[in-house]
């Protein structure tokens, strides 16, 4: 690889990189002098370049530690500890804006800090928001990411007492280097509700955004939330939100005082007593009230919410669709109502309630479990629903095209026969969308099957949306050896599984949380893997 000449009476060999290529993306070409071509992982912290799948996959098909709760951890395995880390959430952006270079974050916190007492939702104790980004690195040894913790409100000065809970990242639709965050935050332990920014039902909070680019991970957090919201005057419920960020002008992209964002996330106290509402947070730094709500009857269910996006060429009176679970007390169903370009209210989404493929999938629940949607490149919807019919678990995909038509009936990705419990059997599932299809992943607990959690990644590709399994694994860690965990029964956000990260190569990120009992340790871990 070496350009060889002769000057100045001897030999001269010049290293020419151009002349060494293996035909992997994920590999850095060098030419030394000595050795010849060099071809280096240029992969991140805890993945390696698989050649089959050229994409930068997780060592050995496994799951990777980011933090745990067991105090004889490794620091060169898992980069963090914390004291029982939860409700994970994960996105990923562009670096150099083509992206052929990924960053990927991981954000969770410190430790639960909402309990169901008597019914209702109650914040008893304080929990740090913690983030971490997995950069490319060219080296044969991966240092070990850093761990920057998100800025508190300055209502309670760094008072070791705030919650800050229940993460949800989405992409930025005009800059693709950015990924923007939002939470609640909190502080129990304040002698009055006003003071708490809560009621006794677990309502209220500081509603707070952040901006996730190349300087968060260097510890300088770009954060705007400032102003306790009380029930009186909001009441936002500490329940992960759907989140997106309006378009807003391309020069103020960046600017965190400018941009405006569309939240849908459920009001109320007590637990079955739900309103729909979807809230346009006018800015960061105010407070707004809330929209009318609106939508089919029936309150929001336990399941949190989603806003999907339809990009920047769709109808501007139906941009985002919110979409939500509902439950009356016997009968399951499906809610969904358009927003505008703009955030406002648009028209409800009558397919939600009327077309037999949606309320096929509804009809006999007795429970609704989780949720999520995503939009494709031609603008169809790609839904999966978590659902009990008694002791069967199942999961459904629902297709629908840019225009409401239905893809296809609705597709059984998976059933089980464990439990009515959500916490058990299959617990959730995300979905993304890829230039070849629909790629579905789903958590699954099983008591009977040596109390293991496994994660299920399916492909559905052609016409007929006809389920393959792409993977079936135990999910095991990069420390632990028995390769498999009890249920996520405390990962409130997401039932243990959050929303994928499609790569630039076609592999696609999660975060798992498990090992959430009271005698073993607990983690959240991510796994990467191509379809």
């Amino acid at each position: 690889c070496t350009l060889d000449i002769c000057a100045g009476g001897g030999c001269q060999h010049q290293a020419q990189a151009s002349a060494c290529n293996d035909g992997l993306p994920c590999t850095d070409n060098q030419c030394d002098v000595s050795k010849g071509c060099v071809f280096v992982d240029n992969c991140a912290w805890g993945h390696s370049c698989d050649a089959t799948a050229q994409a930068c996959l997780t060592i050995g098909n496994k799951a990777l530690e980011i933090v745990t709760s067991d105090p004889n951890y490794d620091p060169k395995l898992v980069p963090a500890m914390d004291t029982n880390p939860t409700n994970a959430a994960l996105g990923r952006h562009d670096l150099d804006a083509q992206g052929k270079t990924q960053r990927t974050w991981v954000v969770w916190q410190s430790q639960s800090c909402a309990t169901v007492v008597g019914g209702a939702w109650n914040i008893t104790q304080g929990a740090q928001l913690r983030a971490m980004a997995l950069d490319p690195q060219i080296a044969a040894v991966k240092a070990p990411p850093t761990t920057v913790n998100l800025p508190q409100a300055a209502l309670w000065n760094g008072s070791g007492t705030v919650c800050q809970a229940f993460p949800t990242v989405a992409a930025d639709p005009k800059l693709k280097t950015q990924l923007w965050l939002s939470w609640l935050e909190s502080d129990p332990s304040q002698p009055t509700a006003a003071k708490q920014c809560l009621s006794n039902g677990g309502q209220g909070g500081v509603w707070r955004v952040a901006r996730l680019d190349g300087s968060t991970a260097s510890g300088k957090v770009a954060a705007a939330g400032e102003v306790c919201a009380t029930p009186a005057s909001f009441g936002p419920l500490f329940l992960t939100a759907g989140l997106a960020p309006l378009d807003g002008n391309l020069s103020d992209a960046a600017d965190i005082s400018k941009r405006t964002f569309l939240s849908l996330r459920t009001l109320g106290g007590n637990l079955g007593a739900w309103t729909d509402k979807i809230a346009l947070h006018v800015a960061p730094g105010t407070f707004p009230l809330p929209a009318a709500a609106f939508g089919p009857g029936g309150a929001m269910a336990l399941v949190h919410p989603v806003l999907a996006d339809f990009g920047t060429g769709a109808d501007s009176q139906k941009r985002y669709l919110a979409i939500a679970a509902t439950d009356n007390g016997s009968v399951r169903g499906l809610w969904a109502s358009y927003a505008k370009a703009d955030g406002s209210q648009g028209a409800a989404e009558l397919w939600a309630t009327t077309d037999p493929v949606v309320t096929s999938v509804f009809t006999g629940a007795t429970a609704v479990c989780s949720l999520d949607a995503t939009v494709d490149d031609a603008g169809t919807l790609g839904l999966v629903v978590v659902t009990r019919k008694d002791t069967e678990g199942r999961v459904e995909f629902i297709g629908r095209t840019k225009g409401g038509a239905p893809v296809t009936t609705a597709v059984t990705i998976e059933k089980a026969n464990v439990s009515t419990d959500c916490r058990f059997g299959l617990t959730s599932a995300r979905v993304s969308a890829s230039t070849s299809g629909w790629d579905v992943i789903t958590l699954n607990y099983s008591p009977l099957a040596g109390s293991k959690s496994k994660v299920n990644a399916w492909k559905l590709a052609g016409g007929a949306l006809v389920p393959t399994p792409a993977l079936l694994d135990d999910h095991g860690s990069t420390t632990d050896t028995d390769n498999g965990d009890p249920a996520p029964q405390n990962a409130l956000a997401w039932r243990g599984l959050t929303r994928a990260a499609p790569g630039a190569n076609g592999e696609i990120t999660a975060a798992i949380e498990h090992r959430q009992d009271s005698s073993s340790p607990r983690s959240v871990q991510i796994r990467t893997w191509k379809p």
